[in-house]
């Protein structure tokens, strides 16, 4: 049974950037990952921030390209899937035929009911309850596990009564949905296209994150800073003013929906489970991050994955993986935070600064310069900009960090370490606590390294008679062909020195356990018609055992 507490599904665009580590995961649900690309916008209109007087005039002060000379927003060489920029309100429908189409293919075990939510649990019942104020009818569910993805202001969580650890608010902010098609027909006609636009002007500082320039869809991020200010004081007519300021634009022409406060907090739950693993946190209700490198929609989503499987096995290392990588991700986000406000602070327009005088004149009215722009015979901007051909400050504000996306590894959970790679691991030092990579902006090094992500390479799949039938992702192989456990033995290495893991393998078939058994041969390898292969001798490379996130829980090379 799947509860939301809303009647439909949002119509506010929300998160946006999906990884590749997600992409992956969507690889797994037949056609999803090619749905979610197909509705991504081109990579032209997403690849760059732009700092700016205004969106559609004044100074362009700067660019960052992220994807410098990629033509497309994948990278062959360490993934099958690209990075996508797709907004959640468009994302979640996809989600939702998914998850309906696989209940109908078994025989319909998800029962998805909209304006629904947990009022109560107990250790023996959880009771579900209207959450529009209509009806109010209660119902008591009974259930084995219950999984509280309920959101950042999670009522699970505050039931079970577990608090959330982390810095207390970097920035107070208000997300102004607007949209406008002449606008974004506009950007793309005088070549500004961009996914962030950092405006800066004498009236405000914003970030606009253009979600869809094609049909004009934007949200505007502008802060505020109470106890000075207030969510109040964002009035309709304000709201208008600020994004019409922030586009250069005809007020006229802007449709603006009412504000939404947020605060960029890194936080992550004490704990994840309660009542000895019955009652797992997931999502925005385990952790939140500022919104600087889009970790927050993709660790739900990969903590979903993670789950997903361990509820048929091995329950117990849920927190002990996923908990270390949302504190490594509020961790980046700070620093990913930090950075991006290298351009304000350039400017005299520190945040820290601006919240401290908030507190220390909470009494005053709102201090001149503080969330506008200073005035001056110069353009406010123009310590952003650095020297011809220098993109100035910013530059570092990776919008795509593969290895914080792709190298994570679990160093405790449902992983064992042996021989090689044991020694591999000690000798990195890429573990944090549970989990986790190294720092921010590091290159991402493809590896089996134990609880790792499998690395992605092209195989030809061969047939009996020792030709290719197929093109796929290594990563293909380890993915579940059902719901269920499931796992997948890698041997590497010729036929004679793999040949007593493979019959360890097919006997563990025959068992009915559900292991994938495959060999990869040495590169230029022949093949007979039998499909036997003709080099025997050497020793093995490596075994690898994948379990169903992709990832490797048991390598060793003898």
């Amino acid at each position: 049974m799947v509860l939301e507490r809303s009647q439909q599904l949002t119509q506010h665009p929300q998160a946006h950037y999906i990884n590749n580590r997600t992409m992956e995961v969507f690889r797994g649900l037949p056609g999803l990952a090619d749905q979610v690309a197909a509705c991504s916008p081109p990579l032209e209109q997403w690849r760059r921030f732009v700092y700016c007087e205004a969106m559609a005039a004044g100074l362009l002060l700067g660019e960052v390209n992220h994807f410098p000379g990629q033509t497309t927003a994948q990278d062959p060489a360490v993934s099958p899937e690209p990075v996508t920029h797709l907004s959640q309100h468009r994302l979640l429908p996809l989600l939702l035929q998914q998850a309906q189409r696989l209940s109908a293919a078994h025989g319909g075990c998800a029962d998805i009911r909209f304006g629904s939510a947990v009022t109560a649990v107990s250790n023996q019942t959880a009771r579900r309850g209207s959450a529009d104020g209509g009806s109010g009818a209660q119902q008591l569910v009974r259930c084995s596990y219950l999984v509280a993805a309920d959101g950042a202001h999670s009522g699970i969580r505050a039931l079970l009564g577990i608090a959330l650890q982390g810095q207390e608010a970097l920035q107070h902010l208000m997300s102004i949905h607007f949209s406008c098609a002449a606008l974004g027909r506009s950007l793309l006609q005088q070549q500004r296209p961009a996914m962030l636009y950092f405006v800066f002007n004498r009236q405000l500082v914003a970030v606009v994150v253009a979600h869809d320039l094609e049909r004009g869809e934007f949200v505007a991020q502008v802060p505020y800073y109470p106890p000075l200010q207030s969510p109040a004081d964002f009035t309709p007519e304000v709201c208008g003013q600020i994004v019409a300021d922030a586009a250069g634009w005809s007020l006229a022409q802007l449709q603006a929906s009412p504000a939404a406060a947020a605060a960029a907090a890194p936080v992550v739950a004490e704990e994840y489970c309660a009542w000895d693993g019955r009652v797992m946190l997931a999502g925005d209700a385990a952790h939140r991050f500022p919104p600087a490198g889009g970790f927050g929609m993709n660790t739900g989503i990969q903590d979903a994955h993670n789950l997903a499987w361990k509820l048929a096995a091995l329950l117990s290392t849920y927190p002990t993986e996923r908990r270390p990588v949302a504190q490594a991700n509020a961790a980046l986000s700070v620093s990913n935070w930090h950075e991006a406000v290298r351009v304000p602070q350039a400017l005299g327009l520190d945040p820290q600064a601006a919240g401290l005088a908030s507190r220390l004149a909470s009494a005053a009215p709102l201090p001149a310069g503080v969330g506008r722009a200073r005035r001056g015979s110069e353009h406010p901007a123009a310590a952003a900009r650095g020297p011809a051909g220098d993109p100035g400050l910013g530059a570092e504000l990776e919008a795509a960090v593969s290895q914080e996306d792709l190298g994570v590894a679990y160093q405790q959970g449902a992983v064992a370490t042996e021989g090689a790679a044991m020694r591999d691991s000690a000798a990195s030092g890429s573990g944090v606590g549970g989990s986790v990579s190294a720092g921010r902006g590091s290159p991402y090094v493809p590896s089996t390294e134990v609880g790792g992500r499998l690395p992605h390479c092209w195989l030809e799949m061969l047939g009996q008679d020792g030709q290719q039938q197929q093109l796929v992702s290594s990563l293909d192989l380890a993915t579940a062909s059902s719901l269920g456990l499931n796992m997948l033995l890698v041997c590497s290495g010729s036929e004679g020195a793999c040949s007593s893991w493979m019959a360890g393998g097919q006997q563990l078939q025959q068992q009915g356990w559900p292991v994938k058994v495959l060999h990869i041969l040495p590169q230029g390898s022949i093949v007979t018609q039998s499909g036997q292969s003709q080099d025997d001798g050497g020793p093995p490379e490596e075994f690898c055992v994948s379990n169903p996130e992709q990832l490797a829980c048991l390598v060793c090379d003898e």
